[in-house]
């Protein structure tokens, strides 16, 4: 089902024009995305993705992405430090799901606090001449409260599992800072206990240890036993010494080995109410997300188009579609250093040029010229600059494509069945507004045969009244 205000692509056009999968390698290297897809942050690279497999049919929407790009073409000094802003920024979309599934470890809050921490830095990065980026950031939500929270409460490089505690700032909880007095000062309280038992009991060779084993003990030694006073509780019996322990001692212990445990199960109370309050701001933190990608999408493009010369397409309602210049985005960018790709142009209308034929010998880039086309609507509508001197495009409603011969053998579709379920496909869906791209029809049949259904399928495309769609 096609969405509304979505340009439709079937899943044939998404393979054979390679917007994510080569045909080739089954990769990314020579796909469209590969050539595009400099993005700087993971949420950057999904949207770039999303806007390529659903480009837009709404001029006013597209000529708004496009608006971005130009203000960040004409400011690249502005464009650099939003894009050094936006390396600093973690995957805040994933860290929510972590943090609503339970999943999310100290680390992953700290670092959608300072993600969150950069979007007033953006803000004041972007000038009030800049209109579209402007209002682009007075969409973002208020989180200034959230993020303060998450900064007061986790440290600064918390240790990536709750597993011993240690990631909650100092200050936050007084409780929890005397707990922590209480483990840190073990070794001091020892020395000083030991200080104090030796001038009360008169004994020099008074030591105050503990092992895993036993806990805190006194140890005194033979010698000096007599001087050992009555609340002393014996303990353990050593060759050369006994061991005692004193009320005192053992409640010192109960505190010390149990304030480990607190320590551990207060945390993760703390770090509960915290993931508590950022699900209850998850809707803000999300909407300021999706901004951060459209940004860095935006600036992505940006650069891309001045790296690459890509020019800015005139987006319409007319049944136009007219490039001077075109090249393949792709293509172009795999040439080896020093050769050019050669541009090339087209016109196509629906009232005197619906339909054009392209012939030539084997390799001589027919089926690139075709492709290329299909590859620059997609990205003008996406709301891309492309690989053109001038572009004008009407808008599309649906791009179809059928491309070279592939069967579905283990499906019981030879090349032939499977080129004639594309066609139907193209024939039942097209529109007026559609563009249709059949590169080779009529293979793998005779030469009779092949001629007569390509005849057909153009005269159908041609004079049909439901179909009569721009087609190469």
């Amino acid at each position: 089902l096609q969405k509304e205000g979505i340009m439709g692509l079937d899943a044939f056009t998404i393979r054979n024009l390679e917007l994510f999968q080569s045909l080739s390698s089954q990769g990314i290297n020579g796909t469209l995305v590969g050539t595009i897809d400099n993005t700087v942050t993971a949420a950057g690279s999904r949207l770039i993705k999303n806007w390529l497999r659903q480009p837009l049919t709404d001029p006013e929407k597209i000529n708004e992405r496009l608006d971005r790009i130009t203000e960040f073409i004409i400011d690249d000094g502005m464009l650099d430090k939003i894009q050094d802003h936006l390396k600093e920024t973690a995957d805040i979309e994933r860290i929510l799901a972590r943090i609503a599934s339970a999943k999310a470890s100290p680390r992953d809050v700290i670092n959608l606090g300072t993600s969150l921490k950069r979007i007033p830095l953006i803000k004041d990065t972007i000038h009030k001449k800049n209109k579209m980026l402007t209002q682009l950031l007075l969409r973002c939500a208020d989180t200034k409260k959230i993020t303060a929270s998450i900064l007061n409460t986790i440290k600064p490089n918390p240790p990536a599992t709750t597993k011993k505690g240690g990631y909650i700032h100092e200050g936050f909880s007084l409780e929890l800072d005397e707990l922590r007095q209480l483990s840190e000062d073990a070794s001091k309280w020892m020395a000083n206990m030991q200080l104090e038992e030796k001038k009360n009991t008169g004994i020099p060779s008074l030591k105050v240890g503990y092992n895993k084993v036993f806990g805190y003990y006194l140890e005194v030694t033979k010698t000096h036993i007599k001087k050992v006073p009555d609340h002393y509780i014996r303990k353990q019996t050593l060759t050369n010494s006994e061991r005692y322990f004193t009320e005192e001692l053992k409640e010192y212990e109960e505190k010390i080995l149990s304030a480990e445990d607190k320590i551990i199960s207060l945390e993760l109370t703390i770090l509960d109410s915290l993931q508590q309050e950022i699900i209850s701001s998850a809707e803000s933190i999300q909407k300021n997300a999706k901004i951060l990608a459209r940004l860095d999408v935006a600036g992505t493009l940006a650069n891309l188009a001045h790296k690459k010369g890509f020019k800015r397409p005139v987006i319409d309602t007319t049944s136009c579609l007219e490039i001077k210049y075109g090249r393949h985005p792709v293509v172009e960018d795999l040439l080896p250093m020093g050769e050019d790709f050669i541009p090339n142009d087209l016109e196509l209308d629906h009232e005197n040029l619906q339909i054009a034929i392209i012939t030539g010998p084997n390799m001589s880039g027919k089926s690139t010229y075709l492709r290329q086309v299909g590859l620059m609507v997609i990205l003008a509508q996406a709301g891309s600059y492309i690989p053109a001197d001038f572009a004008r495009i009407g808008v599309v409603d649906q791009l179809f494509t059928r491309v070279g011969a592939s069967d579905n053998l283990a499906g019981g579709e030879s090349t032939f069945l499977v080129e004639m379920n594309e066609t139907a496909n193209i024939l039942n869906n097209a529109t007026a507004k559609s563009l249709i791209l059949l590169d080779e029809i009529g293979r793998g049949t005779s030469t009779y045969d092949g001629l007569s259904i390509a005849w057909a399928v153009t005269e159908y495309i041609h004079s049909h009244k439901d179909v009569q769609a721009k087609t190469l």
